[in-house]
């Protein structure tokens, strides 16, 4: 064989591996595609169709004698607000908090839904966290 037939032999080999492998990704993509296309065909709801729900309540104002509070399965989106008989407690990962109100013992509503203790700092501004003010650390006052 000479050294231009095998030169075109592994050429027409290298494409034809490259043939092989974009028509194999064409089939796996036409086929998921089918499946999402079969699946959006029999959602009924909005929640399957991957609109959220509607919530029921805006905030705790909306809730006689209640709190307006969401399910929290760990995944985006929370589930739809409702009014509740049960405050949130204290960082609960299952209930997602409309409102400071939905919070238990003056907790406070997070932008991420957890009901949390206010934040208050060490309160003398030294940033050295022992609240004395003289920024060395050892919580005695003295400099």
């Amino acid at each position: 064989m000479s050294a231009s037939s095998l030169v075109s032999a592994r050429t027409l080999a290298v494409f034809g591996c490259l043939a092989l492998s974009v028509a194999c990704h064409g089939s796996a993509a036409d086929e998921s595609d089918g499946e999402s296309a079969a699946t959006a065909g029999t959602a009924e709801t909005g929640g399957e169709q991957g609109f959220p729900e509607p919530d029921a309540c805006q905030s705790s104002d909306d809730c006689e004698d209640g709190f307006c509070v969401a399910p929290w399965d760990g995944q985006p989106p929370r589930g739809p607000a409702q009014c509740v008989g049960a405050c949130v407690p204290e960082l609960d990962l299952q209930l997602f908090c409309i409102d400071d109100d939905a919070c238990c013992d003056g907790l406070t509503c997070s932008v991420d839904g957890l009901c949390e203790a206010p934040w208050t700092g060490d309160g003398d501004g030294d940033g050295d966290g022992d609240g004395d003010g003289d920024g060395d650390g050892d919580g005695d006052g003295d400099p």
